[in-house]
């Protein structure tokens, strides 16, 4: 288990398939870690959160920023 935030940022509706879609994108701010990569998912509250991209802020090992995607049905 890791401590950090998540903040949805955006979310849209779209119709793909003949049937209604909804994504959320969003970011989780941690302390930094070297294991993390955007081939990963996060299970947050039952939920679970497709890692889109991992970025060190600052480049100073210090936190890392993980841009994720929800699909909800």
């Amino acid at each position: 288990m890791v401590w950090g935030s998540v903040k949805p940022l955006a979310g849209k509706r779209y119709f793909e398939a003949s049937q209604l879609s909804a994504e959320v994108t969003g970011e989780v701010r941690i302390r930094y870690r070297s294991d993390i990569l955007a081939t990963m998912r996060i299970v947050f509250e039952g939920r679970t959160l497709e890692v889109v991209a991992v970025k060190d802020m600052q480049e100073r090992h210090r936190e890392l920023v993980i841009y994720y995607r929800e699909m909800l049905d």
